[in-house]
Protein backbone atom coordinates (compact mmCIF):
# COMPACT_ATOMS: atom_id res chain seq x y z
CA UNK A 1 0.00 0.00 0.00
CA UNK A 2 1.26 3.44 -0.87
CA UNK A 3 2.35 5.63 2.01
CA UNK A 4 0.40 8.73 3.04
CA UNK A 5 2.58 11.23 1.15
CA UNK A 6 2.33 9.21 -2.06
CA UNK A 7 -1.46 9.17 -1.71
CA UNK A 8 -1.53 12.91 -1.10
CA UNK A 9 0.58 13.52 -4.20
CA UNK A 10 -1.54 11.13 -6.26
CA UNK A 11 -4.62 13.10 -5.29
CA UNK A 12 -2.79 16.31 -6.18
CA UNK A 13 -1.96 14.98 -9.64
CA UNK A 14 -5.63 14.12 -10.18
CA UNK A 15 -6.67 17.61 -9.10
CA UNK A 16 -4.04 19.11 -11.42
CA UNK A 17 -5.28 16.94 -14.29
CA UNK A 18 -8.80 18.23 -13.70
CA UNK A 19 -7.73 21.84 -14.17
CA UNK A 20 -5.27 21.17 -17.01
CA UNK A 21 -7.95 19.53 -19.14
CA UNK A 22 -8.31 23.09 -20.42
CA UNK A 23 -5.47 23.63 -22.95
CA UNK A 24 -4.67 27.11 -21.65
CA UNK A 25 -3.80 25.78 -18.18
CA UNK A 26 -0.51 24.04 -17.41
CA UNK A 27 0.79 22.24 -14.32
CA UNK A 28 4.16 23.55 -13.07
CA UNK A 29 4.56 21.44 -9.95
CA UNK A 30 3.69 21.05 -6.29
CA UNK A 31 3.99 24.13 -4.10
CA UNK A 32 3.80 22.02 -0.96
CA UNK A 33 1.72 19.63 1.11
CA UNK A 34 0.57 20.59 4.61
CA UNK A 35 -1.53 18.97 7.31
CA UNK A 36 -4.94 19.64 5.77
CA UNK A 37 -4.21 20.58 2.17
CA UNK A 38 -1.85 20.51 -0.74
CA UNK A 39 -0.92 23.31 -3.13
CA UNK A 40 -0.33 23.16 -6.88
CA UNK A 41 1.49 25.70 -9.03
CA UNK A 42 -0.35 26.31 -12.29
CA UNK A 43 0.12 28.68 -15.21
CA UNK A 44 -2.54 30.12 -17.49
CA UNK A 45 -2.04 31.38 -21.04
CA UNK A 46 -4.03 33.95 -22.98
CA UNK A 47 -5.77 33.45 -26.32
CA UNK A 48 -2.48 34.12 -28.10
CA UNK A 49 -0.66 31.38 -26.21
CA UNK A 50 1.36 33.82 -24.11
CA UNK A 51 1.76 33.35 -20.37
CA UNK A 52 -0.96 35.37 -18.68
CA UNK A 53 -0.40 34.53 -15.02
CA UNK A 54 0.81 31.97 -12.52
CA UNK A 55 -1.33 30.96 -9.58
CA UNK A 56 -1.59 28.43 -6.78
CA UNK A 57 -4.54 26.08 -6.27
CA UNK A 58 -5.04 24.67 -2.78
CA UNK A 59 -6.93 21.40 -2.41
CA UNK A 60 -8.16 19.46 0.60
CA UNK A 61 -6.36 16.23 1.46
CA UNK A 62 -9.61 14.85 2.83
CA UNK A 63 -9.18 11.34 4.20
CA UNK A 64 -5.48 11.50 3.34
CA UNK A 65 -4.72 14.24 5.84
CA UNK A 66 -1.71 13.61 8.03
CA UNK A 67 -3.65 14.89 11.05
CA UNK A 68 -6.12 12.31 12.31
CA UNK A 69 -7.81 14.92 14.51
CA UNK A 70 -8.45 17.26 11.58
CA UNK A 71 -11.37 17.51 9.19
CA UNK A 72 -9.28 18.55 6.22
CA UNK A 73 -12.23 19.70 4.13
CA UNK A 74 -13.51 21.97 6.88
CA UNK A 75 -10.00 23.30 7.52
CA UNK A 76 -9.75 24.31 3.86
CA UNK A 77 -13.17 25.94 3.94
CA UNK A 78 -12.18 27.72 7.15
CA UNK A 79 -9.05 29.07 5.46
CA UNK A 80 -11.12 30.32 2.53
CA UNK A 81 -13.56 32.05 4.89
CA UNK A 82 -10.81 33.99 6.67
CA UNK A 83 -9.04 34.89 3.44
CA UNK A 84 -12.35 36.33 2.25
CA UNK A 85 -12.42 38.48 5.40
CA UNK A 86 -8.80 39.49 4.74
CA UNK A 87 -9.35 40.21 1.06
CA UNK A 88 -7.11 43.07 -0.20
CA UNK A 89 -4.93 43.20 2.96
CA UNK A 90 -1.50 44.23 1.71
CA UNK A 91 0.54 41.65 3.61
CA UNK A 92 -1.80 38.63 3.44
CA UNK A 93 -1.79 36.21 0.48
CA UNK A 94 -4.80 36.95 -1.71
CA UNK A 95 -7.55 34.85 -3.23
CA UNK A 96 -7.84 35.05 -7.02
CA UNK A 97 -10.68 33.96 -9.29
CA UNK A 98 -10.13 30.74 -11.22
CA UNK A 99 -12.71 28.70 -13.11
CA UNK A 100 -13.94 25.43 -11.58
CA UNK A 101 -12.50 25.94 -8.09
CA UNK A 102 -15.03 25.59 -5.28
CA UNK A 103 -14.96 25.08 -1.53
CA UNK A 104 -18.56 23.85 -1.54
CA UNK A 105 -18.17 20.42 -3.16
CA UNK A 106 -18.83 17.44 -0.86
CA UNK A 107 -15.19 16.56 -0.26
CA UNK A 108 -13.48 13.24 0.43
CA UNK A 109 -13.19 13.25 4.23
CA UNK A 110 -15.16 10.02 4.36
CA UNK A 111 -12.70 7.60 5.90
CA UNK A 112 -11.71 5.82 2.68
CA UNK A 113 -8.80 3.51 3.34
CA UNK A 114 -6.64 4.66 0.49
CA UNK A 115 -6.53 6.35 -2.88
CA UNK A 116 -6.89 3.08 -4.77
CA UNK A 117 -10.18 2.36 -3.00
CA UNK A 118 -11.52 5.71 -4.20
CA UNK A 119 -10.59 4.76 -7.76
CA UNK A 120 -12.30 1.37 -7.49
CA UNK A 121 -15.47 2.81 -6.01
CA UNK A 122 -15.66 5.53 -8.68
CA UNK A 123 -15.21 2.94 -11.40
CA UNK A 124 -17.95 0.71 -9.95
CA UNK A 125 -20.34 3.67 -9.81
CA UNK A 126 -19.55 4.61 -13.42
CA UNK A 127 -20.23 1.02 -14.54
CA UNK A 128 -23.51 0.86 -12.62
CA UNK A 129 -24.66 4.11 -14.15
CA UNK A 130 -23.59 2.99 -17.60
CA UNK A 131 -21.43 6.07 -18.04
CA UNK A 132 -17.86 6.37 -19.22
CA UNK A 133 -15.10 7.90 -17.13
CA UNK A 134 -13.76 11.15 -18.61
CA UNK A 135 -10.60 10.08 -20.39
CA UNK A 136 -8.75 13.31 -19.74
CA UNK A 137 -8.90 13.70 -15.98
CA UNK A 138 -10.13 10.60 -14.15
CA UNK A 139 -13.04 9.58 -11.93
CA UNK A 140 -15.27 12.45 -10.78
CA UNK A 141 -15.45 11.31 -7.15
CA UNK A 142 -11.68 11.46 -6.81
CA UNK A 143 -11.80 15.11 -7.80
CA UNK A 144 -14.53 16.05 -5.35
CA UNK A 145 -12.36 17.91 -2.90
CA UNK A 146 -12.67 21.58 -1.94
CA UNK A 147 -10.33 23.88 -3.85
CA UNK A 148 -9.59 27.58 -4.15
CA UNK A 149 -7.01 29.69 -5.97
CA UNK A 150 -4.38 32.08 -4.60
CA UNK A 151 -1.98 34.60 -6.04
CA UNK A 152 1.47 33.19 -6.85
CA UNK A 153 4.25 34.52 -4.63
CA UNK A 154 7.48 33.80 -6.50
CA UNK A 155 10.38 34.49 -4.15
CA UNK A 156 10.39 31.71 -1.63
CA UNK A 157 9.60 31.03 1.99
CA UNK A 158 11.03 32.89 4.92
CA UNK A 159 12.41 29.45 5.88
CA UNK A 160 14.48 29.43 2.67
CA UNK A 161 15.71 32.94 3.46
CA UNK A 162 16.87 31.87 6.94
CA UNK A 163 18.46 28.67 5.65
CA UNK A 164 20.43 30.58 3.03
CA UNK A 165 21.72 32.97 5.67
CA UNK A 166 22.62 30.07 7.95
CA UNK A 167 24.10 27.53 5.53
CA UNK A 168 24.95 29.28 2.25
CA UNK A 169 26.25 32.66 3.40
CA UNK A 170 26.81 32.20 7.15
CA UNK A 171 25.82 35.76 7.91
CA UNK A 172 23.14 37.94 9.51
CA UNK A 173 20.64 40.08 7.64
CA UNK A 174 21.12 43.86 7.87
CA UNK A 175 18.99 45.46 10.58
CA UNK A 176 17.17 47.64 8.07
CA UNK A 177 16.00 44.46 6.33
CA UNK A 178 15.01 42.89 9.65
CA UNK A 179 12.92 45.91 10.59
CA UNK A 180 11.19 45.71 7.21
CA UNK A 181 10.32 42.03 7.68
CA UNK A 182 9.07 42.71 11.22
CA UNK A 183 6.90 45.54 9.89
CA UNK A 184 5.28 43.07 7.47
CA UNK A 185 4.53 40.78 10.43
CA UNK A 186 3.11 43.59 12.56
CA UNK A 187 0.88 44.78 9.74
CA UNK A 188 -0.42 41.22 9.40
CA UNK A 189 -1.41 41.42 13.06
CA UNK A 190 -3.17 44.69 12.24
CA UNK A 191 -5.00 43.02 9.34
CA UNK A 192 -6.27 40.27 11.63
CA UNK A 193 -7.37 42.80 14.26
CA UNK A 194 -9.04 45.03 11.65
CA UNK A 195 -9.88 42.88 8.61
CA UNK A 196 -10.58 44.83 5.42
CA UNK A 197 -13.61 42.54 4.80
CA UNK A 198 -13.97 43.78 1.22
CA UNK A 199 -17.15 42.37 -0.39
CA UNK A 200 -16.32 40.40 -3.53
CA UNK A 201 -18.72 42.54 -5.54
CA UNK A 202 -16.75 45.71 -4.73
CA UNK A 203 -13.27 44.19 -4.84
CA UNK A 204 -10.99 46.28 -7.04
CA UNK A 205 -8.04 43.90 -6.75
CA UNK A 206 -5.94 46.65 -5.19
CA UNK A 207 -4.17 45.81 -1.96
CA UNK A 208 -4.97 48.02 1.02
CA UNK A 209 -2.47 49.14 3.67
CA UNK A 210 -3.44 47.67 7.03
CA UNK A 211 -4.38 50.32 9.59
CA UNK A 212 -5.73 50.43 13.13
CA UNK A 213 -9.20 51.91 12.88
CA UNK A 214 -9.59 54.10 15.94
CA UNK A 215 -12.76 53.52 17.94
CA UNK A 216 -13.49 50.22 16.20
CA UNK A 217 -13.71 46.97 18.13
CA UNK A 218 -10.74 44.62 17.69
CA UNK A 219 -11.36 41.38 15.81
CA UNK A 220 -9.88 38.48 17.83
CA UNK A 221 -8.77 36.39 14.84
CA UNK A 222 -5.55 34.40 15.38
CA UNK A 223 -3.71 32.53 12.63
CA UNK A 224 -2.31 29.75 14.87
CA UNK A 225 0.31 28.38 12.49
CA UNK A 226 3.20 30.83 12.82
CA UNK A 227 6.16 28.81 11.54
CA UNK A 228 8.39 30.57 9.06
CA UNK A 229 7.38 28.27 6.21
CA UNK A 230 4.10 30.24 6.25
CA UNK A 231 5.66 33.52 5.13
CA UNK A 232 6.46 33.89 1.43
CA UNK A 233 8.16 36.76 -0.36
CA UNK A 234 6.18 38.40 -3.14
CA UNK A 235 7.48 39.93 -6.36
CA UNK A 236 7.62 43.63 -5.50
CA UNK A 237 11.00 45.17 -6.21
CA UNK A 238 13.38 46.42 -5.02
CA UNK A 239 12.23 45.18 -1.60
CA UNK A 240 9.74 42.30 -1.56
CA UNK A 241 7.34 41.95 1.33
CA UNK A 242 6.88 38.70 3.25
CA UNK A 243 3.18 37.77 3.00
CA UNK A 244 1.44 35.50 5.50
CA UNK A 245 -0.28 32.34 4.22
CA UNK A 246 -2.28 29.40 5.67
CA UNK A 247 -5.35 30.25 7.73
CA UNK A 248 -6.65 26.69 8.00
CA UNK A 249 -6.33 26.88 11.79
CA UNK A 250 -7.55 30.47 12.01
CA UNK A 251 -10.15 31.12 14.69
CA UNK A 252 -11.64 33.81 16.89
CA UNK A 253 -10.58 34.01 20.53
CA UNK A 254 -13.13 34.66 23.28
CA UNK A 255 -12.08 37.82 25.16
CA UNK A 256 -13.93 36.66 28.28
CA UNK A 257 -11.35 33.89 28.65
CA UNK A 258 -8.60 36.51 28.99
CA UNK A 259 -10.19 38.92 31.45
CA UNK A 260 -8.42 37.29 34.39
CA UNK A 261 -4.96 37.43 32.77
CA UNK A 262 -5.30 40.70 30.82
CA UNK A 263 -7.94 42.70 32.66
CA UNK A 264 -11.31 43.89 31.37
CA UNK A 265 -9.80 46.83 29.49
CA UNK A 266 -7.20 44.81 27.56
CA UNK A 267 -9.11 41.55 27.00
CA UNK A 268 -10.61 42.64 23.63
CA UNK A 269 -7.01 42.84 22.33
CA UNK A 270 -6.33 39.19 23.20
CA UNK A 271 -6.16 38.11 19.54
CA UNK A 272 -3.65 40.79 18.53
CA UNK A 273 -1.39 40.03 21.50
CA UNK A 274 -1.47 36.31 20.80
CA UNK A 275 -0.52 37.03 17.19
CA UNK A 276 2.28 39.37 18.29
CA UNK A 277 3.70 36.66 20.51
CA UNK A 278 3.51 34.09 17.71
CA UNK A 279 5.09 36.45 15.19
CA UNK A 280 7.86 37.47 17.57
CA UNK A 281 8.78 33.80 17.94
CA UNK A 282 9.03 33.47 14.15
CA UNK A 283 10.97 36.74 13.85
CA UNK A 284 13.51 35.50 16.37
CA UNK A 285 14.53 32.81 13.88
CA UNK A 286 14.98 35.44 11.18
CA UNK A 287 17.16 37.62 13.42
CA UNK A 288 19.37 34.77 14.65
CA UNK A 289 19.97 32.39 11.73
CA UNK A 290 23.06 30.97 13.45
CA UNK A 291 20.83 29.30 16.07
CA UNK A 292 18.59 26.31 15.45
CA UNK A 293 14.83 26.42 15.89
CA UNK A 294 14.86 24.49 19.16
CA UNK A 295 17.23 26.99 20.78
CA UNK A 296 14.93 29.87 19.91
CA UNK A 297 11.63 28.48 21.13
CA UNK A 298 9.95 30.29 24.07
CA UNK A 299 11.44 29.24 27.39
CA UNK A 300 9.46 27.20 29.90
CA UNK A 301 10.41 29.53 32.72
CA UNK A 302 10.26 33.32 32.37
CA UNK A 303 13.24 35.58 32.98
CA UNK A 304 13.48 39.25 33.89
CA UNK A 305 14.49 41.59 31.07
CA UNK A 306 15.35 45.28 31.50
CA UNK A 307 14.79 47.79 28.72
CA UNK A 308 14.60 51.54 28.14
CA UNK A 309 11.61 53.27 26.56
CA UNK A 310 11.43 57.05 26.09
CA UNK A 311 14.28 57.55 28.54
CA UNK A 312 12.65 55.49 31.32
CA UNK A 313 13.80 52.13 32.67
CA UNK A 314 11.37 49.19 32.70
CA UNK A 315 11.48 45.46 33.29
CA UNK A 316 9.33 42.63 31.99
CA UNK A 317 9.06 38.92 32.73
CA UNK A 318 9.55 37.23 29.38
CA UNK A 319 9.69 33.75 27.87
CA UNK A 320 12.01 34.95 25.10
CA UNK A 321 14.90 32.60 24.41
CA UNK A 322 18.12 33.46 26.19
CA UNK A 323 19.78 33.64 22.75
CA UNK A 324 17.50 36.56 21.90
CA UNK A 325 17.64 38.26 25.31
CA UNK A 326 21.44 38.25 25.41
CA UNK A 327 22.42 38.82 21.78
CA UNK A 328 24.48 41.89 20.90
CA UNK A 329 24.17 41.15 17.17
CA UNK A 330 20.85 42.92 16.69
CA UNK A 331 19.43 46.45 16.78
CA UNK A 332 18.73 47.01 20.49
CA UNK A 333 15.28 48.49 19.94
CA UNK A 334 14.27 45.54 17.75
CA UNK A 335 15.54 43.13 20.40
CA UNK A 336 13.55 45.02 23.05
CA UNK A 337 10.27 44.91 21.16
CA UNK A 338 10.60 41.20 20.32
CA UNK A 339 11.42 40.30 23.92
CA UNK A 340 8.46 42.37 25.13
CA UNK A 341 6.10 40.69 22.65
CA UNK A 342 7.21 37.42 24.25
CA UNK A 343 6.17 38.60 27.72
CA UNK A 344 5.11 35.82 30.05
CA UNK A 345 1.76 37.48 30.79
CA UNK A 346 -0.49 38.71 27.99
CA UNK A 347 -1.16 41.91 29.94
CA UNK A 348 2.57 42.73 29.57
CA UNK A 349 2.66 42.19 25.80
CA UNK A 350 2.76 45.72 24.35
CA UNK A 351 -0.41 46.97 22.63
CA UNK A 352 -0.55 46.50 18.88
CA UNK A 353 -0.70 50.27 18.35
CA UNK A 354 2.56 50.80 20.24
CA UNK A 355 4.34 48.00 18.37
CA UNK A 356 3.17 49.39 15.03
CA UNK A 357 4.30 52.93 15.86
CA UNK A 358 7.75 51.78 17.01
CA UNK A 359 8.24 49.60 13.95
CA UNK A 360 7.03 52.12 11.39
CA UNK A 361 9.29 54.77 12.92
CA UNK A 362 12.30 52.45 12.76
CA UNK A 363 11.69 51.55 9.10
CA UNK A 364 11.23 55.21 8.20
CA UNK A 365 14.15 56.64 10.19
CA UNK A 366 16.95 54.06 10.38
CA UNK A 367 19.88 55.21 8.27
CA UNK A 368 23.01 53.52 6.93
CA UNK A 369 25.33 55.07 9.51
CA UNK A 370 23.23 54.94 12.69
CA UNK A 371 25.33 52.26 14.37
CA UNK A 372 28.53 51.43 12.45
CA UNK A 373 29.97 49.44 15.37
CA UNK A 374 26.97 47.09 15.32
CA UNK A 375 27.22 46.67 11.55
CA UNK A 376 30.89 45.71 11.84
CA UNK A 377 30.11 43.27 14.64
CA UNK A 378 27.35 41.64 12.57
CA UNK A 379 29.49 41.56 9.42
CA UNK A 380 27.00 43.57 7.35
CA UNK A 381 26.51 47.05 5.90
CA UNK A 382 23.36 49.12 6.14
CA UNK A 383 23.75 51.34 3.04
CA UNK A 384 21.25 51.17 0.17
CA UNK A 385 23.66 49.62 -2.33
CA UNK A 386 24.57 46.77 0.01
CA UNK A 387 20.93 46.13 0.89
CA UNK A 388 19.94 46.04 -2.78
CA UNK A 389 22.73 43.54 -3.50
CA UNK A 390 21.75 41.50 -0.42
CA UNK A 391 18.12 41.23 -1.55
CA UNK A 392 19.18 40.18 -5.04
CA UNK A 393 21.61 37.55 -3.74
CA UNK A 394 19.62 36.06 -0.85
CA UNK A 395 16.01 36.41 -2.03
CA UNK A 396 15.70 36.85 -5.80
CA UNK A 397 18.49 34.40 -6.68
CA UNK A 398 17.33 31.70 -4.23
Amino acid sequence: MANKLELQRALGREVAAYFTRRPEVGFIGFAGVGRHGGALRLEEKDAGGQLSRKLVVKYSLGAFSGDRYSDADEDLRNEYYWLERLRNAEHIVQLVPFADTSVNVPGISRGDENYEELLRRAKRRAEEEGSEEPADFGPPSVLQCPTFALEYLPNGQLRTFVDRLSYDFRQYAPNRILWRIWLCMVRQCVAMAFPPSQPTSTDTGQKIREVIREGEKYCTLTQNSPHIENWIFGDLQPSPDADLIDFGRGRLRDPSEYVETMGVENAPECGSRINLRYHATAMTEVCLPDCNRRQLQPARRPSTYNYTRNGQQFEVRTVASSYLRLTDDLDLELRDILVRCLADRFEDVPPLKEVLEITEAAVANRGPNDNPELAVRMGVREDDDYIKEFIQRVIFEA
